[in-house]
Formats: C-alpha cells, structure tokens, sequence
C-alpha cells in the first residue's frame, strides 16, 4: 500500500525485480519494497518466474503507487501494522479478479472494480492471475467531509462500470505516464482532482459531490477531452460533437471545458495539428512526404489555411522550417 508519509511532492520511487538475478526477486521485492515501503508481506503465484515493476509518487496528503507483478498474496500483517504509522486508506484497483479480506469482511473483486481498504487493520488481497493495479493512499480524515459514514465504504465493491471510477482511472493513467507533471502546485491541484474523483466513486453526502463534480470531475474530464484530440487529430470530422458523443457529454459542455482554460476547443486543435505538423517537418523519417500530405494527414482540408495558420503561429512557412531542419541535419 502506499505510503502517504513519503516526502510532499516527491519524485516517483521506482523499484523493478530486473535488477536481481532470477534467484534473488522474490527476497528482494520483499525485503526492499513489500516490508521497506509498502509495509505488506507477499506471497508469488506458483509455476510463475516472479517478476514485479513497481512505482510510487507521493503527491502532499496522497501517494499514488501503480505496476505490475506476478504476486498471488499481498497482505496487511499485525506485525507490520504496529510498526507503521501509516493510518490512511488505500483504494485499490487491479486488472484481475480478486478475493480481499479485512475487518472480518470478505469480498470478490472482479477485474476493473476497485476496493477501499483500511491501512490500520490487518487484511490480505489475493490475485487470481498475473496483475497490474494502481493504489491510492489518502488520509482518513480527508474523506471524512465527503462521506457520510468513511468506516461503511471499507471493503465494499465498486463497481467497474461506476462513472467516477472511470474517470479516476484514466486520470491516474495521465499522472503516471507524464513524468513531467511534477511541480507542486500542479501535483497539489492534481492531489485535490483525485479526492474528488475517490470521493465521489465511493459515494459523495450531496453537497460534497457538487464541490467534487466542478473540481475533480471536470478535470479528469478535461484531460480525457485533450487525449481523445491528440489521438485523433488527423479526423477531418473532429469537432467538439465528436468528442462528447466519446465522453458521453453535450458538445457545448465539451466547448465550456476548454473555454474554461483560457483557450478554445478550435484554438486547441488548431495549435496542436500545427505543432505536430512542425514536429514532421523537422524530422529526417518525414522528408519523404510532400507538406500537403503532412497536412491532410493531421486533418486540414485546406493547404491555403494550412500555410496561412503555420506562418501566422511560426512566422516563418513549412518549407522554411523543412530547410532549416535539412542544413542542421
């Protein structure tokens, strides 16, 4: 589980059995990371050359840890609790099927669902197959103005199909992929998104849900927006319809989301195909395309526009950026 009190707006802690001989992981991922950091024991899958990538990003009150491994059994033992003085919760969320156990409660769950676990007591997660799974440590008290009864949500499924969980997800999959998300008042905004979004999956008293839903919820909102653009930036038909129709929302709420960064939906896809087109052009594998093929391959219908909005952003046109490129080169 991780541990909240690593240091405020740390780097991530990364921690990969590759770096053991074979005969050493299991020891070493015990050792080092299960009992060191994460304070739990574990137990390998039988049959199964273990293996474990782990990480973990302590962002102030929250610490994010997400990986991979080949466990079978990770588990709180009394042991470990009287030395720890970790009192937060862990939410917990694994791509297999699972069986938890803890305050005499005994539950399944299945691949996608998450679980809300109590650092402070004794309990045990077993794996039904090889995992990943990503983990989120907040302090007790910080869910305590959004639930009505905390202790009720320990051990108790939610669903994979439940809205907010979804969003956490792919919010949580954005702060693990982009190492560069690492000054403090990003991660303290970001630290902030993440209760919300927990908050809410668990089961938000009405008022806290209204905080939650124009603060967490439109950030991960947001951030999924952004990615669904930049991967298909090469649709002629993206448009903010397109975008709500994939996040299940109106195009004019599409539209707010944007407008409520300072910049527009069409303002946002124009700066990026334009970015990626002078990426392209700078790059030796791209100098066999035509700049019109760049173009219509990022979504302009019209060179004209294309050449006008690359010089006005540039001040200088594609092939003047082409050339500069081929003479550094």
């Amino acid at each position: 589980m991780p541990n909240p009190h690593a240091p405020a707006h740390g780097p991530i802690l990364q921690f990969s059995t590759d770096a053991f001989e074979p005969h050493q992981r299991i020891t070493a991922w015990r050792e080092t990371f299960g009992r060191a950091i994460a304070k739990i024991e574990a137990d390998p899958l039988e049959d199964v050359p273990f293996y474990a990538h782990m990480a973990m990003r302590p962002m102030g009150d929250v610490a994010l840890a997400w990986g991979q491994s080949s466990l079978k059994r990770a588990a709180r033992t009394r042991e470990l609790v009287a030395t720890d003085s970790n009192d937060s919760l862990t939410l917990q969320i694994t791509n297999t099927d699972g069986f938890v156990s803890q305050l005499g409660r005994e539950l399944d769950v299945p691949c996608g669902a998450g679980v809300l676990l109590s650092n402070v007591d004794p309990g045990s997660f077993l794996f039904k197959g090889r995992q990943s799974s990503m983990a989120i440590a907040l302090p007790r008290a910080s869910l305590g103005p959004f639930l009505h009864d905390p202790d009720a949500a320990l051990v108790r499924p939610i669903r994979p199909d439940n809205p907010a969980l979804r969003l956490l997800i792919g919010y949580l999959d954005m702060l693990e992929r982009d190492p560069a998300l690492a000054s403090e008042e990003v991660l303290g905004l970001a630290a902030a998104h993440i209760q919300d979004l927990v908050s809410l999956a668990l089961g938000a008293t009405r008022d806290a849900a209204e905080v939650a839903r124009t603060r967490g919820v439109r950030a991960a909102r947001l951030h999924a927006a952004r990615s669904f653009v930049l991967r298909h930036l090469g649709q002629e038909d993206l448009s903010a319809a397109t975008v709500g129709a994939h996040l299940g929302v109106s195009a004019r709420y599409v539209h707010m989301l944007f407008e409520g960064e300072g910049r527009s939906f069409t303002e946002f896809v124009l700066a990026e195909r334009l970015a990626r087109a002078h990426r392209m052009l700078q790059e030796a594998r791209h100098a066999g395309k035509s700049i019109s093929t760049i173009a219509f391959s990022l979504g302009f219908v019209d060179l004209s526009h294309f050449n006008r909005s690359f010089r006005r952003r540039y001040g200088c046109t594609p092939s003047e950026v082409r050339a500069a490129a081929a003479r550094e080169a």
